[in-house]
């Protein structure tokens, strides 16, 4: 068994930079026009992503990225659309401004409760820490590719508290995002890609679906 820092050293996909860029509701048309005007190429079909998030009783993963903690490890499972089938999870590993990603399949999962049982008992035999879900967010995604740089544009953001049996959904979803991944070697080619959607006052920033999805509840974290 390991802490979810651990899984980087053994399972971690490379490091690649990202760059959130946090819109108003509806603005990511004028993100995607952008875009389009500096020749991105679709490279996939926009489908429903959904995520559910899970944290310790002391809401570890949401106080490191409140605090702004550099080094910060969160688990998620996640699948699109309605197959559950092929959910994955995964661990996001955050150490300054380079991200990862261990990520491990699951396979046969019928339903959502389905689902999470499989996942509490991968954890139980794989993490160290006792983990439980907290929230879910689902979004429409569309992928563009500029060069070599991928460009994600998430809108029709949902949230919902998970708190025990009971499901709660969150008001905050007046947002969408664009968000930039690239690899460490390709920074002076994004920082010229962000300078030109800069232009329409597309300006980076902070953001995090999970921070988000809770920030309706008035949650305590020390």
């Amino acid at each position: 068994m390991m802490a979810l820092a651990d899984f980087l050293a053994v399972h971690g996909s490379p490091v690649r930079i990202e760059k959130k860029f946090v819109l108003k509701k509806a603005q990511s048309l004028l993100a995607v026009r952008c875009l389009s005007r500096m020749n991105a190429a679709v490279v996939f079909q926009p489908r429903q992503v959904n995520s559910i998030y899970f944290d310790d009783f002391e809401l570890s993963a949401l106080r490191d990225n409140i605090d702004g903690n550099p080094y910060r490890d969160k688990l998620r499972v996640r699948w699109y659309g309605e197959d559950r089938k092929r959910a994955t999870i995964e661990i996001k590993h955050k150490r300054n401004i380079l991200g990862a990603k261990s990520s491990f399949a699951l396979n046969g999962a019928l339903s959502e409760e389905h689902l999470l049982y499989d996942v509490k008992r991968w954890m139980t035999l794989n993490v160290r820490q006792s983990l439980f879900p907290v929230s879910k967010v689902t979004y429409t995604r569309q992928y563009f590719m500029l060069g070599e740089i991928r460009v994600t544009a998430d809108s029709q953001i949902h949230s919902h508290r998970l708190v025990g049996n009971q499901i709660v959904k969150s008001l905050n979803h007046d947002y969408e995002v664009i968000e930039l991944k690239y690899e460490p070697s390709l920074d002076e080619v994004a920082r010229s890609l962000i300078a030109e959607m800069e232009r329409f006052s597309l300006r980076p920033g902070k953001c995090s679906k999970y921070a988000n999805s809770l920030m309706d509840f008035n949650i305590t974290v020390y």
